[in-house]
């Protein structure tokens, strides 16, 4: 015969102790799983495409304080390109030593910077480059490259020039402003040709690159400020 504790119905607190004591690690996992999912939904639905893309390579690394300025002038330039309510950069930064620096810490680090440029390109995440030479030449031998006069108009394209598809950035006053400045100015800015010339098939839209291509013309267009 059952005995009358056993015959008495447990309490809503009772019942969830009861589950908890068996059932906690099963509840705890169900938990985390659930938080996660959340997490990644809202993410989906809230995350904005950037408007702009850019990489830098090169021996420079800016700290938080510059890549804040950075993105802030980049801010002042651009528009809402892509019409979502928010301007917004897709910066990356590649540190990579100069030639004749051959430790290993310094020879591994560049092996995996090269890895990364060499998938960026592919992915085409990034359309605007500002580059050591090394890195130029590359972009030139994977032939991604636009020419200036096709991108821009004469009077935006200074005297100057590394080639038909380059500017050192020491040759726009763009390298005053906050942010830029702290970049070497023998980096070349370049910009990447649309998806309809190039011979990369890369996941971007003609509206993406459109939208970098007038914020590329911006950079060679800015004045920077005197001081009166």
């Amino acid at each position: 015969m059952k005995s009358a504790e056993q015959d008495r119905k447990l309490t809503f607190r009772e019942w969830l102790e009861h589950i908890w004591y068996y059932y906690k690690w099963q509840i705890l996992i169900l938990g985390l799983i659930a938080v996660f999912v959340i997490i990644a939904t809202v993410q989906l639905f809230t995350k904005s495409d950037p408007d702009v893309g850019i990489m830098v390579v090169g021996k420079t690394t800016l700290t938080a304080e510059g890549t804040a300025d950075f993105k802030e002038v980049c801010y002042s330039l651009m528009s809402d390109y892509n019409d979502d309510g928010e301007k917004s950069v897709n910066y990356l930064e590649l540190t990579v030593s100069e030639n004749g620096e051959t430790t290993n810490a310094q020879y591994n680090s560049d092996l995996t910077a090269l890895q990364r440029f060499n998938t960026e390109v592919a992915s085409g995440n990034s359309i605007i480059y500002l580059v050591n030479e090394p890195y130029y030449e590359r972009l030139k031998e994977f032939g991604v490259l636009a020419k200036l006069t096709d991108v821009l108009p004469a009077s935006a394209i200074p005297a100057e020039t590394v080639d038909e598809y380059g500017v050192y950035l020491r040759e726009l006053e763009i390298h005053f402003a906050a942010g830029f400045s702290r970049l070497p100015g023998k980096l070349v800015l370049c910009i990447r040709r649309s998806p309809e010339q190039d011979d990369i098939t890369y996941g971007r839209t003609m509206e993406y690159w459109r939208g970098n291509q007038l914020f590329f013309r911006s950079l060679f267009e800015y004045k920077h400020p005197t001081e009166e």
